[in-house]
């Protein structure tokens, strides 16, 4: 299975070694930011590309030997961007999981999911099916492994610091220490 994950934020990055753990051949991950597709290879992407420097398909298709990526995690909450171009870079069966919220609507070729089969499944992280459960079983087992993550941990009285550091995106995760 190969699988794009779009946005390589805290839902994107566990996605991707959740990818992993679900024994992913190829994980790409896409993000604008450098840093974040750093942390992305080390939880298991094995490409990471800057979806703005790249034809989405073009890319997905070079990447599976022109055959399209098995599975579609968007956690990026832009599907104009990531969704709506890709259209060949799809295998056929392929699944859509659309995590990232977006308030804007996303024109899609449904055409292009019909005739390749595609499956799009909206989904709330938190919306429940046992999906936790399973996470911290996979957590305590070690077969997931999602301290790389973690790009700084501070005392809780640097919170307006980490709060601004988010803004920039570079971080992934910042953990809040209340006891120092």
């Amino acid at each position: 299975m190969t699988a794009a994950v779009f946005g390589a934020g805290p839902i994107g990055l566990a996605a991707i070694a959740l990818a992993g753990a679900a024994g992913a051949s190829r994980i790409i991950a896409f993000d604008p930011s450098n840093a974040r597709r750093t942390t992305a290879a080390l939880l298991g992407a094995t490409d990471t590309l800057d979806p703005t420097a790249v034809d989405l398909d073009e890319a997905l298709l070079e990447l599976t030997r022109g055959r399209g990526v098995d599975f579609v995690i968007e956690a990026a909450g832009v599907p104009r961007h990531t969704l709506a171009p890709l259209t060949e870079g799809l295998a056929v069966g392929a699944t859509i999981a659309h995590i990232g919220r977006s308030e804007r609507p996303t024109p899609l070729a449904l055409e292009q999911y019909q005739v390749r089969g595609v499956q799009l499944a909206g989904s709330l992280g938190h919306a429940g099916h046992g999906t936790f459960p399973a996470v911290i079983r996979l957590l305590a087992s070690g077969r997931l492994d999602l301290r790389p993550m973690v790009s700084a941990n501070l005392p809780l009285a640097e919170a307006t610091a980490a709060f601004k550091r988010l803004e920039s995106r570079q971080d992934a995760k910042i953990l809040l220490r209340p006891h120092d």
